[in-house]
Protein backbone atom coordinates (compact mmCIF):
# COMPACT_ATOMS: atom_id res chain seq x y z
CA UNK A 1 0.00 0.00 0.00
CA UNK A 2 3.00 2.70 0.89
CA UNK A 3 4.61 1.98 -2.66
CA UNK A 4 1.61 2.66 -3.87
CA UNK A 5 0.38 5.31 -2.13
CA UNK A 6 4.36 6.89 -2.51
CA UNK A 7 3.94 6.23 -6.07
CA UNK A 8 0.99 8.15 -6.29
CA UNK A 9 2.26 11.20 -4.81
CA UNK A 10 5.04 11.47 -7.04
CA UNK A 11 2.59 12.92 -9.70
CA UNK A 12 0.64 15.47 -7.02
CA UNK A 13 1.74 19.43 -7.32
CA UNK A 14 -0.61 20.24 -4.90
CA UNK A 15 -1.50 19.25 -1.27
CA UNK A 16 -4.67 20.92 0.69
CA UNK A 17 -6.46 20.46 3.85
CA UNK A 18 -8.69 17.66 2.45
CA UNK A 19 -5.68 15.92 0.84
CA UNK A 20 -4.02 15.96 4.19
CA UNK A 21 -7.60 14.66 6.03
CA UNK A 22 -8.57 11.66 3.57
CA UNK A 23 -4.42 11.03 4.17
CA UNK A 24 -4.99 10.90 8.14
CA UNK A 25 -7.94 8.84 7.35
CA UNK A 26 -6.27 6.36 5.56
CA UNK A 27 -2.94 6.38 7.79
CA UNK A 28 -5.77 5.71 10.80
CA UNK A 29 -7.17 2.60 9.28
CA UNK A 30 -3.93 1.15 8.35
CA UNK A 31 -2.95 1.32 11.58
CA UNK A 32 -5.49 -1.60 11.68
CA UNK A 33 -3.96 -3.62 9.45
CA UNK A 34 -1.38 -5.85 11.72
CA UNK A 35 -3.61 -6.71 14.01
CA UNK A 36 -6.20 -7.52 11.40
CA UNK A 37 -3.63 -9.83 9.69
CA UNK A 38 -2.28 -11.70 12.82
CA UNK A 39 -5.93 -12.53 13.60
CA UNK A 40 -6.58 -13.88 10.20
CA UNK A 41 -3.19 -16.10 10.53
CA UNK A 42 -3.82 -17.55 13.56
CA UNK A 43 -7.88 -18.09 12.63
CA UNK A 44 -7.80 -18.27 8.93
CA UNK A 45 -10.69 -20.68 9.06
CA UNK A 46 -13.16 -18.59 10.97
CA UNK A 47 -15.65 -16.35 9.87
CA UNK A 48 -15.25 -13.46 12.13
CA UNK A 49 -11.57 -13.26 11.04
CA UNK A 50 -11.77 -13.28 7.48
CA UNK A 51 -14.33 -10.61 7.97
CA UNK A 52 -12.31 -8.15 9.86
CA UNK A 53 -9.69 -8.41 7.99
CA UNK A 54 -11.80 -7.65 4.93
CA UNK A 55 -13.47 -4.77 7.03
CA UNK A 56 -10.27 -3.02 7.95
CA UNK A 57 -8.47 -3.15 4.13
CA UNK A 58 -12.23 -2.16 2.59
CA UNK A 59 -11.75 0.82 5.32
CA UNK A 60 -8.01 1.22 3.90
CA UNK A 61 -9.67 1.23 0.54
CA UNK A 62 -12.39 3.67 0.57
CA UNK A 63 -10.13 6.03 2.07
CA UNK A 64 -7.26 5.10 -0.27
CA UNK A 65 -9.93 5.92 -2.94
CA UNK A 66 -11.63 8.91 -1.60
CA UNK A 67 -8.24 10.90 -1.34
CA UNK A 68 -7.32 9.30 -5.28
CA UNK A 69 -10.35 10.94 -6.41
CA UNK A 70 -10.23 14.21 -4.33
CA UNK A 71 -6.93 14.96 -6.13
CA UNK A 72 -7.93 14.25 -9.12
CA UNK A 73 -11.00 16.24 -8.73
CA UNK A 74 -9.07 19.02 -7.28
CA UNK A 75 -6.66 19.36 -10.17
CA UNK A 76 -3.74 18.48 -8.13
CA UNK A 77 -1.24 16.12 -9.94
CA UNK A 78 1.09 18.01 -11.79
CA UNK A 79 0.00 19.45 -15.38
CA UNK A 80 2.05 17.02 -17.19
CA UNK A 81 0.61 14.25 -15.98
CA UNK A 82 -1.53 12.81 -18.46
CA UNK A 83 -5.81 12.39 -18.12
CA UNK A 84 -5.13 8.39 -19.30
CA UNK A 85 -2.72 7.53 -16.20
CA UNK A 86 -5.39 9.51 -14.09
CA UNK A 87 -8.36 7.76 -15.01
CA UNK A 88 -6.24 4.24 -15.39
CA UNK A 89 -5.17 4.60 -11.39
CA UNK A 90 -9.16 5.13 -10.60
CA UNK A 91 -9.82 2.35 -12.27
CA UNK A 92 -7.38 0.05 -11.05
CA UNK A 93 -8.13 1.20 -6.95
CA UNK A 94 -11.80 1.51 -7.68
CA UNK A 95 -11.58 -2.22 -8.85
CA UNK A 96 -9.14 -3.34 -5.72
CA UNK A 97 -11.72 -1.79 -3.53
CA UNK A 98 -15.02 -3.96 -5.01
CA UNK A 99 -12.83 -7.02 -4.93
CA UNK A 100 -12.01 -5.89 -1.02
CA UNK A 101 -15.67 -5.26 -0.01
CA UNK A 102 -16.83 -8.54 -2.18
CA UNK A 103 -14.63 -10.79 -0.41
CA UNK A 104 -15.75 -8.98 3.12
CA UNK A 105 -19.03 -10.14 2.12
CA UNK A 106 -18.23 -13.37 1.27
CA UNK A 107 -15.85 -14.53 4.55
CA UNK A 108 -19.63 -14.04 6.59
CA UNK A 109 -20.36 -17.48 4.40
CA UNK A 110 -16.90 -18.65 2.94
CA UNK A 111 -13.81 -17.64 4.53
CA UNK A 112 -11.61 -19.62 2.97
CA UNK A 113 -12.70 -17.82 -0.51
CA UNK A 114 -12.70 -14.87 0.85
CA UNK A 115 -8.94 -15.35 1.93
CA UNK A 116 -8.04 -16.52 -1.58
CA UNK A 117 -9.93 -12.99 -2.77
CA UNK A 118 -7.48 -11.02 -0.56
CA UNK A 119 -4.84 -13.25 -1.88
CA UNK A 120 -5.76 -12.49 -5.45
CA UNK A 121 -6.23 -8.36 -4.88
CA UNK A 122 -2.27 -8.90 -3.57
CA UNK A 123 -1.44 -9.90 -6.80
CA UNK A 124 -3.12 -7.60 -8.92
CA UNK A 125 -1.77 -4.80 -7.45
CA UNK A 126 1.75 -5.83 -7.93
CA UNK A 127 1.10 -5.28 -11.45
CA UNK A 128 1.77 -1.67 -11.68
CA UNK A 129 -0.98 1.02 -13.98
CA UNK A 130 -1.60 4.13 -13.67
CA UNK A 131 0.34 6.31 -11.39
CA UNK A 132 2.25 2.96 -9.87
CA UNK A 133 3.73 2.76 -13.61
CA UNK A 134 7.57 3.30 -13.55
CA UNK A 135 7.13 5.03 -17.24
CA UNK A 136 5.64 7.96 -14.85
CA UNK A 137 9.18 8.51 -13.24
CA UNK A 138 10.40 10.27 -16.00
CA UNK A 139 7.89 13.01 -15.28
CA UNK A 140 8.48 13.64 -11.73
CA UNK A 141 11.69 12.52 -10.39
CA UNK A 142 10.05 12.77 -6.22
CA UNK A 143 11.46 9.75 -4.61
Amino acid sequence: MWQNHHALFRLVERVDRKTVFWNLLLLAAAVLIPFATTTLGSYPTLAASAFLYGVVLSCCATFYNLLLLHLARSNAFAPEVPPATIAATIRGYRTGWLVYVGATLVALVLPIVSFAAYLTVVVYFLVPRGADSDTQLSARHWW
